[in-house]
This record gives structure tokens, C-alpha cells and sequence, in this order.
């Protein structure tokens, strides 16, 4: 996106069409909007005074604001305990009846028969007194007997009491809390690692910004040919034209098929089959000059762009330098430029920026899209 097209107080919208804020502030490779930066490439079209996003985060990059300060809430969470009146149990009272002998001494007072046979004086018997009959006299025997009654009396009492009493407890959970941690070397994205040359120096998410003043060209090996298609079109959405953007690269046996496709021999056959097959064909029409040169000790190339224009000018079928001398001689410093040389050897693909001034976006593009650009070396 041309830097021009956008300006500092224009309304944001997301990629749901909703009103995200106003533009502001503008920087090199992005702008802040509510203190919350967004890299120009997010940026789809620009209608009059509104600026529409692409993609579903809306291009926020989670970051401060570069003046000022922010309020970020730490949470924790704290155990409250609270006491409450229930039941936490019982005491039974039980009352059984057992039985037991009991012996209790009594007087008891009786009448005791003494039969005592006396001899008198002889005297004439009386009419009433039965003289010659036979019968049997009974004399009632009186006393005492023992009559048991059972009473009830009560002998005690059981008394059930409760008191309140207090004991200390210990009370465990598990609680959460949140740990905020600063990185400030996260000045732009991440990019991930990939195989290849360029593994060393992609991971340059975790180093601070280069100081990239004063340079007006840089560069970025890609191991996958996809990323370095994506990358030039990202740069193609920042606005770089195709005058500024160079790429080349180096595959022999691609090369040897795209030959006996064509049924030609000739540079010419050899780039349409390329661009035909997939190798160029996003970009083709977007770079200048695509064509095909051999480099001294590298082998045949297939090179379109300034770099293209680079390598044909410098005439580097005879340079002593070869690719690297090429490199140096566009401003890219001679430590990058034998790295970029090397991994194009091992059969990375090239891609260079003629950035002017925005050397720092332009190289916020080649890493975000998996491009190595020399940091490791750069800062070794």
C-alpha cells in the first residue's frame, strides 16, 4: 500500500466492515490505531477517508503505544471463606431396662400349735360336750406373709448439655493468578524457522530491529519458492513496484524438464516453461525482465527484476565477484552478500528490494513471509 494513500485521522474499519477508530499515528511499516498497531499489508483498500482491513485479526499487532502508557489488569483469584450455621451432627441418648435380683430381709410373725394333754380331777361329762362321738376339731393358725408390690421412683437424673466451643481450621484451594511477562526484543513478528540455509537467520522475531539507516537495498533467501511468491506479492500490496523488486533462482533439474517440455533449447524457452509451470507464474507479469544467465561457478539462473537488470548490466558472465560482487555493488553489505551467495548455492531462491527509505518495511515483509535477510550475520 503507497504510503500516500493513507494519513494520519482516517476512520479503520475491520474486515467485518465494523469502525475499529481513526488513524493515529503513521509509521514506517504500520500505523496505530487506539494504541494498538496495524502492519500496512493488512491493509485491502482504501475508499476516500476509510481504511478497510484484510483477514480475520484485523491486522492487530498486540503492542503499546509508543508514547504514553497502558493499563494491563493482572488478575488473581482470592479464597473467601464464610462461616454458616448447620448441622454437623448428633448425640444419642439411649435409656435400656436391665434386670437384677434384689433381697430384701422381713419379719414375719406366726402362730405356733402346742397340743398339751393334761390329767383332772374325774367330774361327771356334760350333755354338750359330745362324750362318745368321733370328730375332728379345727383350730385356725393366724401370721404373717410377705405381700411384694413394685413402685416407681425416680433415682436420678441425666442431663444433656451443649456449649459452644471454637477450633481453627485450614482451609486449602487452588487459586489462579496471571504473570505478565515483557519481551522487548519483540519489536516486529515472529517468523518461523525453516529448514535449509536460511534456518539460522529466520528466527529473527527474538532480535532487536537493525539499524538499517542509510541502506536503500535488501535481500532475503527463501528455502521454499511459495514464500518467496508471497513475499514479493506482500511487497507488490505495500506499494514497491516491479523496478524495485529483484529475484532469482538457481534449479538445474526444474530446468532440464522445463527444456524438454518446450522442446528448446534456447533462455528464452527455458523462462516461459518456468513461469508456465509455477516456478514465476504469480509474479511474472509483475517483475521486469525475467530471463535466464549463467553465473560463474553457480551454473544457469533464471533472474527477472532489478536483479535481473543487475546481473545482465554488471556483465557477470565475466565478473570476479559473481553473485556477491553483484550484491555489494547494489549496497548490500559483503558479510550478507557472501551469505545470500552461499545459500543461493545450496539452492535458495533470491529476492532483493530497492527500498529507498523503507528499507525497515520492506524487510518486516521478506520475514514475515519465512525469508532469511543476513540478521544473524548482520548481528554476529
Amino acid at each position: 500500500m503507497n504510503r500516500i494513500e493513507i494519513r494520519q485521522g482516517m476512520e479503520v474499519y475491520g474486515a467485518d466492515n465494523q469502525l475499529l477508530g481513526t488513524l493515529d499515528r503513521l509509521n514506517d511499516s504500520d500505523f496505530e490505531v487506539g494504541g494498538r498497531r496495524i502492519v500496512r499489508s493488512s491493509v485491502a483498500r482504501v475508499d476516500g477517508n476509510r481504511i478497510y482491513l484484510s483477514g480475520a485479526s484485523n491486522g492487530f499487532s498486540e503492542t503499546a503505544r509508543t508514547e504514553g502508557s497502558i493499563h494491563v489488569p493482572v488478575h488473581e483469584e482470592q479464597l473467601n471463606v464464610e462461616k454458616r450455621s448447620g448441622q454437623i451432627g448428633e448425640v444419642e441418648v439411649r435409656k435400656t431396662v436391665t434386670e437384677e435380683q434384689q433381697r430384701i430381709p422381713v419379719e414375719l410373725s406366726r402362730e405356733e400349735v402346742h397340743v398339751e394333754q393334761r390329767d383332772v380331777a374325774d367330774r361327771p361329762a356334760g350333755r354338750d360336750e359330745g362324750a362318745f362321738q368321733e370328730g375332728t376339731i379345727r383350730v385356725p393358725i393366724r401370721g404373717e406373709e410377705a405381700v411384694v408390690t413394685k413402685d416407681v421412683v425416680v433415682t436420678g437424673d441425666v442431663v444433656v448439655d451443649k456449649t459452644r466451643t471454637t477450633e481453627r481450621q485450614e482451609i486449602t484451594d487452588t487459586v489462579r493468578k496471571e504473570h505478565v511477562e515483557v519481551d522487548q526484543n519483540a519489536s516486529r513478528e515472529q517468523t518461523p524457522v525453516r529448514s535449509g540455509s536460511m534456518a539460522a537467520g529466520a528466527a529473527t522475531g527474538a532480535r532487536p530491529r537493525r539499524d538499517l539507516s542509510g541502506r536503500k537495498t535488501v535481500a532475503a533467501l527463501f528455502s521454499d519458492r511459495a514464500d518467496a511468491e508471497r513475499a514479493i506479492n506482500d511487497l507488490k500490496s505495500m506499494g514497491f513496484t516491479g523496478d524495485q523488486i529483484g529475484v532469482a533462482m538457481r534449479d538445474r533439474s526444474a530446468q532440464g524438464e522445463l527444456v524438454e517440455d518446450t522442446g528448446s533449447h534456447a533462455a528464452e524457452g527455458a523462462v516461459s516453461g518456468a513461469v508456465g509451470g509455477g516456478l514465476l507464474g504469480g509474479i511474472v507479469g509483475f517483475l521486469a525482465g525475467v530471463g535466464a544467465l549463467a553465473i560463474p561457478g553457480v551454473g544457469p539462473v533464471i533472474a527477472g527484476g532489478i536483479l535481473a537488470s543487475t546481473l545482465t548490466g554488471a556483465g557477470i558472465g565475466a565478473a570476479v565477484g559473481g553473485l556477491a560482487g553483484a550484491l555489494i555493488g547494489m549496497g548490500i553489505p559483503e558479510e550478507e552478500a557472501k551469505h545470500f551467495e552461499k545459500g543461493f548455492r545450496e539452492g535458495s531462491t533470491l529476492v532483493t528490494v530497492n527500498a529507498g527509505n523503507r528499507a525497515n518495511e520492506a524487510v518486516d515483509a521478506l520475514e514475515r513471509n519465512g525469508g532469511d535477510t543476513g540478521a544473524a550475520v548482520a548481528t554476529a
